[in-house]
């Protein structure tokens, strides 16, 4: 569970002599009672993981912790330690006063981590796009497929606080991703345009008319997300019928405004 290093050796050498200090003189005044073997990563409440400590001493521990493990431990270990640095105003006499250095050292590392994280997780959506041939759909039943819908909407979206340029940059700069969305809009275009046997006009609904602005995009040229490769596979789709009677469903909703 804990490495193996100066850091931890120091740990024990606080907790074994607290423990000693508890039997042979009680601390008097304010203390803080310490799980020994942290909760988040699988300790209890009896009293041989319990240990009391003065303010001090517990922040001392829990920064050492920080120190004393890696991966997913260490992130939960920092992210205690930057929850008791900024509970410090409770007790606000009793309690180590936190410099702007440490604090700050420990927010640079809880965002390190958080770095490294969203990359790992980058590379399995970019894994999993590969495999299923568009991006993923948030409002699918598989978890997997929401949960990497919801990562490249928090990635891309500037306004969102966990916004990542780096991250950003780097689903721009991957070809397949803008390929695959154009790709997934088509083929919802298709589908639709087969099902209701028009093309989707920009009077109906939201899915409509979300669908009409992108076949718009698609065969105009002066347009960005403008593709020839596209407009190819259009031209071989007969869009022409579908043309004459998405004209003809407007020229009858027209009449029926006019009547009434």
């Amino acid at each position: 569970m804990f490495l193996e290093n100066k850091y931890t050796k120091l740990y024990y050498r606080i907790v074994d002599s607290a423990k000693t200090r508890t039997i042979k003189s009680p601390l008097f005044g304010y203390k803080e009672r310490h799980h020994i073997i942290p909760r988040a990563l699988g300790g209890d409440n009896k009293s041989e993981n319990l240990v009391e400590l003065t303010a001090k001493e517990h922040f001392v521990v829990h920064h050492l912790l920080t120190k004393m493990t890696a991966s997913e431990s260490k992130r939960k270990m920092l992210l205690a330690l930057r929850f008791l640095s900024k509970s410090s105003k409770t007790h606000l006499n009793n309690r180590i006063k936190i410099t702007a250095k440490l604090y700050n050292s420990i927010n640079e590392s809880i965002a390190c981590d958080q770095r490294k994280r969203n990359f790992e997780t980058f590379k399995i959506v970019i894994a999993l796009c590969n495999s299923l041939g568009h991006i993923p759909v948030e409002t699918s039943p598989n978890k997997t497929i929401r949960s990497a819908s919801c990562f490249i909407k928090r990635v891309t979206n500037i306004k969102d606080s966990y916004y990542d340029k780096t991250m950003s940059d780097a689903f721009n700069k991957y070809p397949t991703f803008r390929e695959l969305q154009k790709q997934k809009s088509f083929e919802n275009l298709i589908s639709w345009c087969k099902i209701h046997n028009r093309l989707p006009s920009h009077y109906g609904s939201k899915e409509e008319n979300r669908l009409s602005k992108f076949y718009y995009s698609l065969i105009n040229p002066n347009n960005k997300i403008y593709d020839r490769n596209m407009t190819t596979i259009i031209a071989s789709f007969n869009f022409d019928t579908l043309r004459t009677s998405r004209v003809k469903l407007k020229s009858n909703q027209h009449s029926k405004k006019i009547t009434k």
